[in-house]
């Protein structure tokens, strides 16, 4: 395979994001990480990249879920922190992918 596999998978988080999907984005690009990754120093900046962010996010829905605001309001907070973490996810792989390039 080729660095199309990892472009590809890029681009199809792009268009989840798209579609209003943004659950699935970090979960096909931890894949990623997982699968086609083997240098150890990109590794480790995966690692605190998505430990840093998972916690972030795991944060912000706490934070969320015990508000005051109603259920209304909440789903539309929740739904714009996976938004966001969608986007960093998708930015960082794209911007790891260029610096290393990755395939």
């Amino acid at each position: 395979m080729s660095t199309d596999f990892i472009d590809s998978r890029i681009d199809a988080c792009h268009e989840l994001i798209e579609q209003g999907d943004y659950e699935k984005v970090p979960a096909v690009l931890k894949l990623i990480g997982e699968i086609r990754i083997h240098d150890e120093k990109v590794k480790e900046e995966i690692n605190r990249f998505e430990k840093e962010h998972d916690e972030r996010l795991e944060k912000n829905i706490i934070e969320i879920e015990h508000g005051n605001e109603n259920a209304l309001v909440k789903q539309h907070k929740t739904s714009k922190e996976h938004y966001l973490y969608a986007i960093s996810y998708l930015r960082f792989y794209d911007n790891l992918r260029k610096e290393y390039e990755l395939f």
